[in-house]
């Protein structure tokens, strides 16, 4: 399913495997993250089932040899995420430290999927802080959602991805849709002098079962339970007939 498409009541590509960067090799071993920046401008498109609403969004390979062995840059799950903000193509390393060069602006990646008006949906994703140079402050992500009731989804710029080693965090909300479609996005929080980066993966939309199924399955047991019991006491309740006619 091409970008731009609603889904058919899921996330798509939530994980950013697609499509696959290749990771940098030095004779022949990988070493680095495959790094591939997408605009808003030129490619919005360019990662399958999302598009990039505006500024710019990295999508990063991170199953890297060396920084996969030492926990660097990889991925919450699978091999790919997306860094919501443009970075330099080349990522240096060092003994101690991977240095990553910010060279874009802050980015808002987006997906429209299919919902049915009444219905709640649960959603969760993973997120992470990454240092640039010598920044270690903790950036914000700012979640985006449409069409959406009585959603707990995260107050804007309260949301803070810890800059830490390996340190993906999990956030999870629930809305009740109000149309047949809805909008989901991510964005940097910009406020405050947050300009560090910010990992995300592994999105997924799974659905609420229906309160009413649960009130209706309540209602047929105790319609059986007081059947049975109705059914049981009168097995034990004697004859009336029968006792009136041994009286006479």
């Amino acid at each position: 399913m091409s970008a731009g498409l609603m889904a058919r009541g899921q996330i798509l590509n939530g994980g950013f495997e697609s499509p696959a960067i290749s990771t940098v090799s030095v004779l022949g071993l990988g070493v680095a993250p495959g790094v591939q920046i997408y605009t808003s401008i030129i490619n919005p498109n360019g990662i399958t089932d999302w598009t990039v609403l505006s500024g710019d969004v990295t999508l990063i390979n991170g199953n890297a040899g060396l920084t996969s062995s030492l926990g660097l840059l990889t991925a919450a799950e699978g091999n790919q995420y997306v860094v919501l903000n443009g970075v330099a193509e080349n990522i240096s390393l060092s003994p101690l430290s991977i240095g990553i060069a910010q060279t874009g602006t802050i980015g808002d990646i987006s997906q429209t999927f299919s919902t049915v008006a009444g219905k709640g949906y649960q959603i969760s994703f993973q997120y992470r802080g990454l240092a640039v140079g010598a920044l270690t402050n903790n950036p914000a992500i700012d979640v985006g959602l449409t069409n959406a009731n009585s959603s707990t989804a995260p107050v804007n710029g309260t949301l803070t991805a810890n800059i830490a080693l390996g340190a993906w965090q999990t956030d999870t909300f629930t809305f009740v849709a109000t149309g047949t479609n809805s909008t989901l996005s991510f964005f940097q929080d910009s406020s405050g002098g947050n300009v560090g980066l910010v990992g995300l993966d592994n999105v997924v939309l799974t659905a609420l079962p229906e309160p009413s199924q649960y009130g209706e399955a309540a209602v047929v047991f105790l319609v059986v339970l007081m059947g049975a019991r109705i059914w049981s006491q009168r097995r034990k309740e004697p004859d009336a007939h029968a006792v009136c006619s041994g009286g006479l």
